[in-house]
């Protein structure tokens, strides 16, 4: 396999925390984003409990189906010639309980993603699971967002050219995402990220609402969205000024909604923005003010200056939660969104995928970089024994997401979406 390089990007104090909050969810009322929450590695200090090893039977959902390819009605700009279609064919498996009839009882595999699943590119919304993935068996890759009906097995692979999504938000009707373009260099293939896409699930057309507008950087930090709409982040000068804007879906058009003197690498629920910045003094501070604007608060400052800072990586109901930063003991702390007292929820833990997209009410998900083949968990209190949710010591896990009902990743060899209950 050839190397992929991913543009890193420039002006930001702290590690940058990818998160996408998705709105509409009927079924599930998931939030959900991948976030970028690597720390440094060190084994984790908590004595993990086994409950689900991949020694379980693993089930192929819907299997044997065909792939279609259905050409749009009429002609389009864009990188998509349509979407493909594939119907498989078995019934899905018994259904969950009253309470969760969605639930997967057995692991069991969704989908074969016949490409690279990226990583920061799962999504779940209502009774579909989006996945973002990219051939690289082309001379140059290309890539494509694959949708699976929770319902039916269908199976519907959007191509997009040459180019990539990450931070996919799913929307009435379209899919946005941060958009990648592939370009081959001398030992591989590089990613830069720099449009926001977006995909109307209908038609399959691929249109860009925004562009980076200062060059040689990964300028669009975040893509989130909630019941309000999409935003998105772009620095708009080497100073690490940034706005923030939104997709109006009535006009059509997008709208500048907030401007600042720093980075805004964004979370966000229902009502509010989170991000981190440094202040004068190189202390690492969280902020948040309403949407789409007003009074901007303080709500944390970090005790030790740059470089020793945290990472700001997710949200919830109550909390944001943060990884502990270089010169302390490493793990994963949760403070109240109200500036209240924070707690250190996971001791030791180091995730490589951890965020919003993977707590549920009780519970935290992540995969930890001392071991990238198993999905860990533990109850959302103080230093709760860690239990191994599931795990393959074949497998590379690159996507993780949470709902109501089930667990969904993508894992490697061969690359693949999966699904178990709660």
């Amino acid at each position: 396999m050839n190397r992929i390089w991913a543009s890193a990007s420039g002006g930001s104090a702290c590690a940058v925390a990818f998160v996408v909050v998705i709105a509409g969810c009927d079924r599930t009322g998931l939030r959900t984003r991948v976030a970028d929450g690597g720390s440094s590695s060190g084994p984790d200090t908590q004595e993990a409990v086994v409950r689900d090893q991949a020694m379980e039977p693993q089930v192929d959902l819907w299997d044997g189906g065909k792939d279609l390819e259905t050409p749009p009605e009429a002609p389009f700009d864009g990188p998509v010639l349509g979407p493909e279609i594939g119907w498989d064919g078995e019934t899905p498996p018994e259904a969950g309980s009253s309470a969760c009839p969605g639930a997967v009882n057995v692991t069991t595999t969704l989908a074969d993603l016949a490409a690279e699943a990226l990583p920061s590119a799962l999504v779940v919304n209502d009774d579909r699971v989006f996945v973002g993935v990219m051939d690289d068996t082309q001379e140059v890759p290309t890539g494509a967002i694959v949708a699976v009906s929770l319902a039916t097995g269908q199976t519907t692979r959007f191509p997009l050219g040459q180019t990539v999504a990450n931070q996919i938000v799913a929307m009435p009707g379209a899919l946005f995402y941060l958009q990648g373009k592939v370009a081959k260099i001398a030992d591989g293939w590089s990613i830069e990220y720099t449009d926001v896409g977006r995909l109307d699930l209908t038609s399959g057309k691929v249109s860009i609402v925004d562009s980076a507008v200062v060059s040689s950087a990964v300028t669009i930090w975040s893509v989130v969205g909630n019941a309000s709409g999409v935003y998105w982040s772009m620095l708009t000068d080497m100073n690490g000024a940034s706005v923030i804007r939104r997709w109006d879906d009535e006009a059509g058009t997008t709208q500048t909604v907030f401007s600042w003197g720093d980075t805004l690498s964004l979370l966000i629920d229902q009502d509010h923005f989170y991000w981190s910045q440094l202040d004068s003094g190189l202390h690492t501070v969280f902020m948040s003010m309403p949407i789409p604007s007003g009074p901007i608060v303080q709500i944390f400052q970090w005790p030790q200056v740059f470089p020793d800072a945290p990472s700001l990586s997710a949200i919830d109901d109550q909390s944001l939660y943060y990884f502990a930063g270089g010169s302390a003991p490493p793990g994963i702390v949760a403070m109240l969104k109200t500036a209240g007292d924070d707690h250190m929820v996971l001791s030791g833990a180091q995730p490589i995928l951890f965020g919003s997209q993977t707590i549920d009410d009780k519970h935290l998900y992540w995969v930890d970089q001392s071991d990238q083949s198993s999905i860990r968990r533990a109850p959302k209190t103080v230093d709760a024994p860690t239990e191994i949710f599931w795990s393959a010591s074949s497998d590379t896990i690159s996507n993780l997401a949470v709902d109501d009902c089930n667990v969904y990743w993508t894992a490697s060899a061969p690359s693949r979406l999966l699904a178990r209950a709660k």
